[in-house]
């Protein structure tokens, strides 16, 4: 039998689910997702697509605090990414990234994150 994790982010769909007084199929088809796959997350056996968090945040008035938690609840839930570089660039600094992420030192994981933070946030403006 698999076994099933149930992140913090799916606690935080089933939560707001249930405080907003919806079904599965209600909240499923404000985040673009059938009901049976929402309920495969909110049980943990399956994970959370990338980007629930903010189709979440786009189709819910939710204070600051809730996104902030929703939004880090996504990124502790996340296990692997894709990229898809689009330049030769990007290509090398991912490739360099992934391959020297385990040798890299807390100090420098927090300024290439501290950087990341930055475009982020530039690109929420």
């Amino acid at each position: 039998m698999q076994k099933r994790e149930l992140t913090a982010l799916a606690k935080e769909l089933r939560k707001l689910r249930i405080d907003e007084g919806e079904n599965m199929r209600d909240m499923g088809r404000r985040l673009g997702m059938s009901a049976s796959f929402l309920s495969a997350i909110e049980t943990g056996r399956k994970p959370t697509p990338v980007g629930t968090a903010q189709k979440v945040l786009e189709a819910y008035a939710l204070d600051e605090v809730t996104a902030a938690r929703l939004r880090n609840a996504e990124r502790k839930a996340v296990k692997a990414y894709t990229l898809r570089p689009r330049t030769e660039l990007e290509t090398e600094t991912a490739a360099v990234l992934a391959r020297r992420l385990h040798k890299l030192s807390d100090e420098e994981l927090r300024r290439i994150s501290e950087i990341a933070r930055i475009s982020d946030a530039e690109d929420r403006k």
